[in-house]
Order: structure tokens, then C-alpha cells, then sequence
């Protein structure tokens, strides 16, 4: 089974429509094989943008609309038109992100996107070049909270655990680019795919980050 076929079996259980699901697959898939199209869109409806548009290369140019009073967001792509209810589009985009969305080896460093993060964390900035940088030490961590999870727990690099420093939860719109990439080979690249990815997805278990406690947080957090 490859993601694709993974995607409509996933979509097909997982997203109640009347509707065809052809269009939501092929959108799906879409947004799913482009990782900056993904974050570009999520973010847009995060920071309440009433519309987001992308003209690519080849293919039909994409418009979203984003209605913060009907609660709703509607996605055109050439004879294409999808459309939502806020909750319904965190959780297509959640599918998305479970079935598409990256999930690196232990022991990668990685750079995270400033603008994602609290205040506090640019005190452990050690070169402006370089950003902030951290370890992952651990993957698709479940949480108590309605069957949700945590993409990455990590630590600043090059500290390590530190006393009294708390490892950082991480999901995966805060990685800004990957800079050196953890052990992998075949028996990783299996336990990836079967203990982490296809045990989130039978579990039904998401990233926070299509929560609505973190839609509502991140909106708080802009706002000051």
C-alpha cells in the first residue's frame, strides 16, 4: 500500500460526506505532496485571512475562501469546489497531515520557523545564521486530551536535556527546513510506516495543531 491508496481508504472511513470524494482525493492529494502549499494554507486559516490563492506552474489555479462569521471555507480548483465548515476543514486537513505529512528519523536536527514560536525561545538562538535549532527524540506521542498527539518532542541543539528546561513539543508546521536528517534504513523506514504512521491512523489519533484548543490559542497569541 503506497499513501495514495492510504489516502482514499483513510478518507473514505474517516470524512463523512454526501458528496463524491473524488474531488476531496484529488485536492487531498494535492495538498498533501506539497508541504509548503499545506503550511501556506493552514497558516492563512490560522491567522483569519479571509482568502489565499496559488498559481501553480502547471495545473489550475487554487482560491480559498475563509468566512469567520458562516464558519465556513470553500476551496476552488478549476471545475473543482469543496466546501466546509471550520471543523470539517481541520479535520480534512488533519487527514491530510496524518496520511502525507512527514515524519522524520530520531536524532534529526531540524530548524524551527521563528515566527511559530513563543518569545521566550530566542534567548537559545546561538547563531542568527543558523536559527533555532533542535534535536527530535521522539515521534507521534499521544496525549490524554480527545484523542490527539504530539509530532515531535525535542530539545535545543547543541544542549541536550538540560535541568530545569522543558523538552519542546513540536509539530511539524514549526519546522522551517531540516538540516541534518537521523538514522534511517529499512527495519526504521518500516517501524515509520506501520508503528507510527498506520497505528495513528487506526487509533484516529491527530496532531494538535487541528485542534480547536490550538486554532482558539494561536489566535489569543496573535492578537498581543
Amino acid at each position: 500500500m503506497d499513501k495514495n491508496d492510504l489516502w482514499r481508504i483513510t478518507l473514505e472511513r474517516s470524512f463523512k460526506t454526501e458528496k463524491s470524494i473524488q474531488d476531496y482525493l484529488t485536492i487531498g492529494t494535492m495538498l498533501g505532496t506539497q508541504k509548503s502549499l499545506f503550511k501556506q494554507l493552514y497558516l492563512a486559516y490560522l491567522n483569519q485571512l479571509s482568502s489565499f490563492e496559488h498559481k501553480s506552474m502547471l495545473g489550475a489555479k487554487m482560491n480559498v475562501r475563509m468566512d469567520y462569521q458562516q464558519r465556513s471555507v470553500v476551496i476552488s480548483r478549476a471545475e473543482q469546489k469543496l466546501t466546509f465548515t471550520f471543523k470539517e476543514f481541520q479535520q480534512f486537513m488533519a487527514l491530510i497531515d496524518a496520511v502525507f505529512g512527514e515524519i522524520y528519523p530520531i536524532g534529526t536536527v531540524v530548524e524551527l520557523d521563528e515566527a511559530l514560536l513563543p518569545k521566550e525561545t530566542e534567548q537559545f538562538m546561538t547563531d542568527p545564521d543558523d536559527g533555532l535549532l533542535v534535536v527530535l527524540h521522539a515521534r507521534k506521542i499521544p496525549l490524554e486530551e480527545d484523542q490527539q498527539l504530539v509530532d515531535y518532542v525535542g530539545t535545543l541543539w547543541p544542549f541536550g536535556m538540560m535541568p530545569d528546561v522543558e523538552p519542546l513539543f513540536i509539530n511539524n508546521l514549526m519546522i522551517k527546513r531540516v538540516v541534518a536528517l537521523g538514522l534511517t534504513n529499512d527495519y526504521e523506514a518500516q517501524f515509520t510506516w506501520n508503528g507510527l504512521r498506520m497505528s495513528q491512523i487506526r487509533g484516529q489519533r491527530y496532531s494538535y495543531v487541528f485542534s480547536d484548543l490550538f486554532v482558539e490559542t494561536f489566535e489569543k497569541e496573535s492578537e498581543v
